[in-house]
């Protein structure tokens, strides 16, 4: 299991949540790259506003890759919305 941040600051890497929250849209500004790590799920968190207006990440679920669209855009499809860290 990784962590995986959405919407941090990248010259090339583009990252969309759908408006549902169950899929993720990644491509790369450069050109069509390889998934690393395609079986690895990802805990994945959003950048987003908190009530005094700072930035800050909210956990958005557990994401597994599942396919690459004809454009060579990554998909990656939310299987849980918990992630239970105790021990």
């Amino acid at each position: 299991v990784s962590a995986f941040l959405l919407n941090r600051s990248s010259d090339l890497w583009v990252n969309e949540l759908s408006a549902d929250g169950k899929t993720i849209i990644e491509y790369n500004d450069s050109g069509i790259s390889e998934v690393k790590h395609p079986n690895k799920p990802r805990l994945t968190f959003a950048k987003s506003k908190d009530e005094r207006g700072e930035d800050a990440y909210r956990f958005v679920g557990v994401f597994q890759y599942t396919k690459n669209t004809a454009e060579g855009h990554h998909v990656y499809s939310r299987v849980c919305d918990k992630f239970d860290l105790s021990i």
